[in-house]
């Protein structure tokens, strides 16, 4: 994503500005994790909301190197609204929004967050990229979305599956 959508993670007084993956996996949901320089792990897992015009990204911060760390999560406050003349039913607003540490998506920005983590705590907040008529936004719950992304996953791979001669291609078929 743009940096102007993301929310900033600080780590110590310090911002997450270059993350260097060391794992990337997709099973339905992408899910990449990353170290910091600062001690820090960020997993982010992509996923599509099932019953939601937004793509959400569920982030989880770890702290890793025995040390307690202050993160402070900023919102990128993101918002776009499209020209009136080039949509179908007039303006579109895009936006990013920040999750309370229930995983609830509120429709309007949320203020900075704070936590500080001991070795081996992490913490989980959700970022929804949303879509829908200017002046028409939503609240949802992000933790709900991604039950649901998951449980259709898991059904997909129930009905759908393909069995050939060759397991190779047969594990392509599942994700």
């Amino acid at each position: 994503f743009l940096s102007s959508v993301q929310p900033q993670i600080v780590v110590d007084g310090k911002r997450v500005n270059k993350e260097r993956i060391i794992r990337a996996a997709f099973d339905g949901i992408l899910t990449i994790t990353s170290e910091t320089p600062f001690g820090v792990s960020i997993e982010r897992a992509i996923f599509p909301a099932p019953d939601q015009a937004a793509l959400v990204e569920r982030i989880t911060i770890r702290a890793l190197d025995g040390n307690t760390h202050q993160i402070e999560i900023v919102p990128s406050g993101y918002i776009k609204t499209t020209p009136a003349a080039r949509g179908v039913t007039g303006s579109y607003q895009l936006y990013s929004a920040l999750s309370d540490s229930f995983g609830h998506i509120e429709p309007y920005p949320t203020d900075q967050q704070t936590f500080f983590l001991q070795n081996g705590q992490s913490i989980e907040r959700y970022v929804a990229h949303c879509a829908c008529r200017a002046g028409e936004r939503f609240a949802f719950s992000a933790k709900k979305q991604e039950q649901k992304r998951r449980a259709f996953i898991a059904e997909m791979r129930q009905s759908l599956r393909l069995e050939t001669p060759e397991p190779e291609l047969d594990a392509m078929m599942a994700f």
